[in-house]
């Protein structure tokens, strides 16, 4: 008499081992795309950075998921399908994610964005003596102003272990600058952030819609530390909308004005020699940080729409590479899951952005390594028996002690 195989019921457990996988591919990636964003973002056109970081975080996924289910012994795709989510996939993700940041990155009110006047914050620190003997750090002001209008009006502040006013607010033509500093005590860059926009709270100084800060150091800040940091002083300089660009000479602390720099919406410029302070300076002073999917955002106006823009975006680019996985992995019952749970995902990363980098003012890297986390964590379903071949029935029969199968 011929045997019967044993009626299995399909399962529709999850294929726990993708989840701790692709999690650990989106950490791979994000140090893979960080260099890329970094070393690119200022050489090329930012909506294609954006289009590529998100291009590679996907086709890395996509190869990691197909080499493990195929160790698995779960993939069931076909070679052509795998070819055209790998190529054709990729292509469409940076086309779409490069579309998303160029219409992320307009400005859909015309928003003032020249500078209505300078504040200078120059280091007066004892250090200060060796990296800028010839004090060309106030030539560099002098060299930003070159290329301005006499009436663009101007400020100078110079601090060490406090913070004075060298110059008052007011146009070139009120009169000449300091051009020598003093060059003793230490270095007090959360004390002079702390006067400076104290000072404009107070109405010390008026420098319109769109004042411009440049502060120059060339060395760690001694007043701060562990207890006592520069973060609630930056949230100040955020709440008015005024940006602080970072010039720093020598041995400066990079973390710190990196820091300044992109809480506030200002750029960070490294100098080796104050020989380039000059150009640095300049630099800092003309340059406006911009706007991308994956760094602070900072602005106040239409703030609310580019923060649904970006978690729309974001969930969009997401849920079309959970499903592109999926069509690769090649078992169709996961196609639903795969897409609706990467779609929940990346809305999920994305509100994280939003939330700490706009709210918790959060480190803009840091919650980018979240969001990649979110986007690459894959849900994907085990085999279904009916998706099984007349082989896997005929070895699963041998378990329950059948000796032969009949179709």
């Amino acid at each position: 008499m011929a045997g019967r195989a044993k009626k299995s019921s399909a399962s529709n457990d999850l294929n726990m081992t993708m989840i701790p996988v692709s999690i650990v591919t989106g950490i791979v990636a994000w140090f893979l795309c960080n260099m890329l964003y970094s070393t690119m973002v200022d050489q090329v056109p930012r909506s294609l950075v954006i289009g590529s970081i998100f291009a590679i975080l996907y086709a890395l996924l996509l190869i990691v998921v197909v080499i493990v289910a195929m160790l698995q012994h779960e993939y069931q795709g076909h070679p052509v399908i795998l070819l055209l989510a790998l190529l054709p996939g990729t292509l469409a993700v940076l086309a779409l994610s490069t579309l998303f940041q160029f219409i992320y990155g307009l400005n859909l009110k015309p928003q003032v964005t020249d500078p209505t006047s300078y504040v200078f914050i120059i280091d007066d620190s004892g250090s200060t003596s060796d990296t800028d003997p010839a004090q060309l750090r106030y030539k560099a002001v002098e060299d930003v102003l070159a290329g301005e209008d006499t009436a663009m009006p101007y400020m100078i502040y110079s601090f060490s272990d406090s913070t004075a006013i060298a110059r008052e607010m007011g146009p070139a033509t009120d009169g000449e600058m300091p051009l020598t500093g003093v060059s003793s005590g230490g270095t007090s860059i959360r004390g002079a952030l702390e006067t400076v926009i104290s000072d404009y709270r107070n109405g010390v100084w008026n420098g319109g819609d769109v004042p411009k800060i440049v502060l120059l150091t060339d060395g760690y800040a001694t007043d701060i530390d562990l207890f006592h940091s520069v973060k609630d002083v930056l949230d100040e300089y955020v709440d008015e909308g005024i940006s602080v660009s970072t010039v720093g000479l020598g041995d400066a602390d990079e973390n710190l004005m990196t820091e300044i720099a992109e809480t506030t919406g200002g750029v960070y410029i490294a100098v080796s020699d104050a020989a380039e302070l000059s150009g640095a300076m300049t630099t800092a002073a003309r340059t406006s940080s911009s706007r991308d999917l994956v760094t602070t955002r900072h602005m106040r106006k239409l703030n609310f729409l580019y923060g649904f823009l970006r978690a729309l975006f974001i969930t969009l680019i997401g849920t079309l590479m959970g499903f592109l996985i999926a069509l690769a992995y090649g078992n169709q019952d996961s196609y639903v899951v795969s897409t609706a749970a990467s779609a929940v995902l990346s809305l999920i990363g994305a509100l994280i952005m939003e939330l700490f980098t706009g709210v918790l003012h959060f480190n803009d890297r840091f919650v980018w390594l979240i969001l990649w986390i979110f986007l690459a964590a894959t849900i994907l379903l085990k085999r279904y028996v009916r998706g099984t071949t007349i082989v896997d029935l005929y070895q699963r029969d041998n378990e329950y002690g059948f000796d032969d199968y009949t179709v």
